[in-house]
């Protein structure tokens, strides 16, 4: 009896906690729910438009995976929604002004030239632009420069060091743990894999870094010295002098305009718009504004937008992620709804999978067989499998920064045979029925005639590659084998190659979709439609993630290394990607 009454209260004890679990997290999720709650904003009049730019900016709102940390959810604005906000508050009575406090930007380097653009444009209303940072990054300052105003902290300083990139090579070290990379790829220029078969750079991949960050830093000048007076000789120069330029010096070579606290700025600001030095400025964040945005149903025809961002992978449907399953869904879709009269295709993508790639290349040419426009548009990025999805379009359009091309294909597969037999002393044995059922496996080093194949792979996803570029762009195949070799060019570089057809946004983007399906009035739809972050949290808490969403904020720091590592796992068959991963200031 006494072991009974032992275990009927371990029971109900276990019970009792499980249910008292439940209402800790129901009440916090309902605490999170209300939190999270979209509130009706109301812009006051001399409002001053808040710029806040300093965390990663996807390219369509809350299109990130969510991270969820010390209970705190936010809605991620999007690149295109900021510039929309910016083109709005241009003729918004109650905007008097906009002020960025950026130390940071998280856009890329072609966001922030769109955001450039999109400011410079706010300022033909007559409305002032103040920019402040205690500090400025290359990147910042570049965004800077769109101001009436630029302002400096008396402590600060502003990173004028240039671009650069470091490698690491990591062939030696994988032969001293005995593992060898068996590596497969087509393309002179594509040296993705060179990190695993190398000691140093290729002369192929040293000229095409050179060239295309000369093209990168070049654009990043024009845009300093067209607003601020300099030559190009005076930014390099700065460059290889000075590296960071304090405040004194920041004024005399007329990078800034003032140097500040940033109390001062704000009297700035309240003078100008001729406050009262005793109150509060009504600031509005770009965040609340863009709730504010309305949209008029009455108009039937639409172009849809589909952004297309994040690694082209073949079974990761999380947000921020390119798979077939989602975007052909959308593309059949929009196929075959008859308001949509032109499909823009905005594409940030470095590639991936060759297969996914392919697939849904195919259903860009169903779109296309449907009579519908088809027009892309590139962000940052749009290279190997991101251009391979893009081949098929009417027309492209691509800033001047953008990286696009790296057109080739690579794939690899490690042989730790070494290292388990003469490190770790683990020994294989097989039986198989046929000459290569135990094949490429990391276990046993193949043989010439296994790596044959495999590199026959390769290269006719390769020769496939260039065909659908040569159909798409209504080029010669030899040409077109010329300037691919795998090589990356900056969106510029590629016009003049007849990669690109334009320089331009998004906005000439979806203009010229609209020219060619002769409409004169229409409205935009984005896609893929996405769950707002309590949504995509409600939806993984209840999927069994609980463990992973209550982790310390601390790990957070750690998800860069862990998506780099999940992306590599993720690589199946041959590889349409970037040769290198893009970390900017």
């Amino acid at each position: 009896m006494k072991f009974y009454k032992l275990v009927f209260g371990s029971c109900l004890g276990a019970l009792l906690a499980l249910i008292a679990l439940g209402f800790i997290l129901m009440t916090m999720m309902t605490g999170l729910a209300s939190s999270f709650e979209k509130k009706s904003v109301k812009i006051q009049s001399n409002s001053v438009l808040n710029l806040d730019l300093s965390k990663p900016i996807p390219e369509l709102t809350n299109n990130v995976k969510v991270q969820f940390s010390e209970f705190k959810m936010e809605e991620v604005i999007g690149l295109q929604d900021i510039i929309k906000s910016i083109e709005r508050a241009k003729n918004d009575p109650k905007i008097k002004a906009i002020f960025m406090d950026i130390p940071t930007v998280g856009s890329a380097l072609s966001a922030t030239s769109d955001i450039h653009r999109a400011l410079l444009d706010f300022k033909t209303s007559g409305k002032p632009v103040f920019a402040y940072a205690n500090a400025y990054t290359q990147r910042s300052y570049a965004l800077a420069t769109a101001a009436d105003s630029i302002i400096l902290n008396p402590n600060g300083m502003i990173d004028m060091k240039g671009f650069g990139v470091t490698m690491a090579f990591l062939e030696e070290f994988l032969d001293n743990i005995g593992v060898d990379m068996q590596v497969f790829y087509v393309g002179d220029y594509k040296s993705a894999t060179e990190p695993f078969r190398l000691k140093k750079m290729s002369d192929y991949n040293r000229e095409q870094v050179k060239d295309y960050l000369s093209d990168l830093y070049d654009t990043h000048t024009k845009l300093i010295t067209s607003q601020r007076g300099l030559s190009v000789q005076d930014i390099k120069a700065l460059a290889n002098d000075e590296v960071f330029v304090e405040p004194d010096k920041a004024v005399k070579y007329n990078l800034v305009d003032a140097v500040m606290y940033k109390d001062q700025v704000i009297d700035l600001i309240k003078g100008h718009l001729g406050m009262d030095m005793s109150k509060e400025i009504k600031y509005v964040d770009i965040g609340d504004y863009n709730t504010t945005k309305k949209v008029d149903y009455s108009i039937k025809d639409k172009v849809a937008i589909v952004y297309a961002e994040g690694d082209i992978v073949e079974s990761d449907d999380d947000n921020g992620k390119i798979t077939y399953n989602r975007y052909a869904k959308i593309l059949k879709k929009l196929r075959k709804d008859k308001k949509v009269k032109a499909v823009v295709l905005r594409v940030n993508s470095p590639g991936g999978s060759a297969l996914t790639s392919d697939n849904i290349w195919r259903e860009t040419i169903l779109l296309k067989e449907s009579g519908k426009p088809f027009v892309v548009s590139f962000g940052n990025v749009a290279a190997s499998g991101g251009y391979y999805i893009s081949a098929a379009a009417d027309q492209i359009f691509a800033n001047e920064n953008t990286i696009t091309g790296s057109i080739g294909v690579f794939g690899m597969l490690p042989d730790a045979s070494r290292l388990f037999e003469e490190k770790l002393k683990i020994h294989f044995d097989t039986v198989a029925v046929t000459e290569n059922a135990n094949a490429f496996t990391p276990f046993y080093k193949m043989n010439k005639k296994q790596y044959a194949i495999l590199q026959e792979s390769v290269e006719q996803v390769y020769n496939q590659f260039i065909r659908r570029v040569a159909d798409g762009r209504n080029m010669d195949l030899k040409q077109v084998k010329e300037i691919a070799r795998g090589r990356v060019y900056s969106g510029g570089r590629a016009k003049e190659l007849g990669l690109v057809d334009e320089i331009g946004g998004l906005d000439a983007a979806i203009r010229r979709a609209a020219e060619l399906a002769n409409l004169e009035k229409y409205r935009t739809v984005s896609y893929p439609k996405l769950k707002s972050p309590f949504e995509q949290l409600m939806e993984d808490f209840v999927g069994g993630n609980a463990q992973a969403l209550m982790a310390d904020a601390r790990i957070q720091e750690m998800l860069p290394i862990y998506e780099s590592y999940k992306m590599i796992r993720e690589m199946k068959g041959p590889q349409m990607r970037l040769p290198f991963v893009l970390l900017e200031e």
